[in-house]
């Protein structure tokens, strides 16, 4: 009787822990389920931050195409600024020259010689204007176009370069109007930074078809843009 209590009461321990187990599988599965619909969702979550990233990337390179647009504009248009200020001070050398053979000046022969060598001055004068710029880790390039006329003996000064190099070497090349000039370089040992972070300052130094020579000033500032300044006639 002792011997078939046992066994009974045995049989009903091992029912309560079969049922235990089948009534834990559910739950375990609902976990199962849940964990991975976490990781389902930590997914379309990491999916989904990839997909700004791409985006916001795109957005970048969009804005960084405007802006060297608008730096190309402003290029162009202060060239044609430089050439409307250059034509007035010209008029107003006219007006003086007029006035001097009006009132007989004895200075008015050499007076339209110099008008003379300025006008001509003003025709064949190179100008190098911001046509557009890219870098990445490696390397950048800074394309220029000249808007004036044929630049001859175009060589580059390197002023303050000391985290850049600029390759190849650019020396007495010839550029003819509306032509471009890409400068390529690349950051030195002496950065660990990216190429568009790091910032350098170049002469350009040119010459016209009849020989007078000009210098443009040329600066790349931390923030990627550039300042080029009006081509400056050497003395």
């Amino acid at each position: 009787m002792i011997i078939q209590d046992t066994i009974q009461t045995s049989s009903i321990t091992d029912w309560i822990s079969a049922i235990g187990v089948l009534l834990g599988v559910p739950i375990t599965i609902v976990s199962l389920y849940k964990l991975f619909m976490k990781d389902k969702e930590q997914e379309r979550k990491l999916n989904s931050l990839e997909k700004m990233a791409i985006e916001q990337n795109n957005i970048v390179l969009q804005l960084k195409s405007q802006a060297d647009q608008m730096i190309i504009q402003s290029g162009h248009f202060q060239y044609q600024a430089s050439l409307m200020k250059e034509s007035n001070r010209l008029i107003e050398k006219q007006l003086e020259l007029q006035t001097g053979i009006f009132l007989h000046d004895k200075d008015t022969a050499e007076s339209k010689i110099k008008l003379e060598a300025q006008k001509r001055l003003s025709e064949i004068k190179p100008y190098f204007s911001f046509e557009g710029s890219s870098s990445g880790p490696d390397g950048f390039k800074l394309m220029l176009q000249n808007l004036g006329k044929r630049a001859e003996n175009v060589t580059i000064k390197e002023v303050d370069t000391k985290f850049v190099n600029l390759q190849p070497k650019i020396e007495n090349r010839s550029v003819d109007n509306n032509n471009l000039l890409n400068i390529n370089g690349y950051p030195n040992a002496n950065t660990h930074n990216p190429a568009i972070e790091e910032p350098y300052e170049i002469d350009l130094n040119f010459s016209d078809i009849d020989g007078n020579k000009y210098f443009q000033k040329i600066k790349k500032v931390r923030n990627g843009s550039y300042l080029i300044e009006d081509p400056q006639k050497k003395a």
